[in-house]
């Protein structure tokens, strides 16, 4: 059995070397190490890599980094809320805004405000969105799977830096278990 090895931080040292010295210890830090090895791994090795995404990633302000991730080749399938391509979809023509989470949620709804922690969005923008689905999705009686409705989304989305729009550039497969989550 190994023993566990006091971490040891000194003057100068390179964050490989302290990521390296984590992995002789227990708990976080030898997860952090092991996330590390796996990172290397997908980077250096010939392997297929998932990005799955739950949370409010999008409202949050982290739109930017998934999509700089797609385009520079790091995704090779996406797996996503809904509710993050929804907000992307918004992003592409609206905005979110900062709040605060103690927000008072009657007074916000009152004045066609919805809150997401401590993020605000306008109820117009989420009635806009409803509209341009309808104006993006085929009218047809034909059967789409999820993964070529996210494809066709994503065709249709004018702003570069949307997630959909830069699976649909990059030829990475999006899949969503449900769009209106």
């Amino acid at each position: 059995m190994d023993t566990v090895q006091q971490l040891e931080i000194e003057p100068g040292m390179s964050v490989y070397a302290l990521v390296e010295r984590m992995s002789r210890c227990g708990f976080g830090a030898r997860r952090l190490a092991e996330a590390v090895a796996i990172y290397e791994k997908m980077l250096t090795g010939d392997f297929t890599k998932f990005l799955t995404l739950s949370g409010a990633m999008v409202p949050a302000g982290m739109r930017h980094i998934v999509s700089d991730l797609i385009r520079k080749g790091y995704v090779d399938v996406l797996v996503v809320t809904g509710a993050n391509l929804v907000h992307d979809i918004i992003e592409s023509f609206g905005c979110h805004c900062l709040g605060k989470a103690e927000s008072d949620d009657a007074a916000l709804r009152a004045s066609g405000v919805s809150r997401i922690y401590d993020v605000f969005l306008r109820d117009e923008d989420f009635a806009a969105f409803e509209e341009l689905m309808q104006s993006i999705m085929p009218q047809s009686s034909k059967t789409l799977s999820g993964r070529e409705m996210m494809s066709i989304l994503g065709s249709r989305i004018d702003d570069e830096r949307s997630i959909l729009r830069s699976a649909y550039e990059m030829k990475v497969p999006v899949f969503c278990p449900a769009l209106p989550d």
